[in-house]
């Protein structure tokens, strides 16, 4: 079985705090886009600073062969 699978971990430890929303926003927003136009077939993504979550979203299939999509459980 074939699985093709896209990870994205984005890692922020230098940005102001007004600015990491709104480069975080774009961030996911470019992964949308990938998926959105079949670039890749899906996404799991999560950010975190100092052990706080800033954003955590899943998009797309992580397996095309068998059409399951990602979950922000899925790994």
């Amino acid at each position: 079985m074939r699985k093709q699978i896209l990870l994205s971990l984005i890692t922020f430890t230098s940005l102001l705090d007004g600015q990491c929303q709104t480069k975080l926003d774009k961030a996911f927003q470019l992964l949308r886009g990938a998926v959105d136009t079949g670039e890749v077939p899906g996404y799991l993504a999560l950010v975190a600073r100092r052990n706080e979550v800033l954003g955590h979203e899943a998009r797309g299939l992580c397996d095309i062969e068998n059409n399951i999509l990602f979950t922000t459980n899925t790994l």
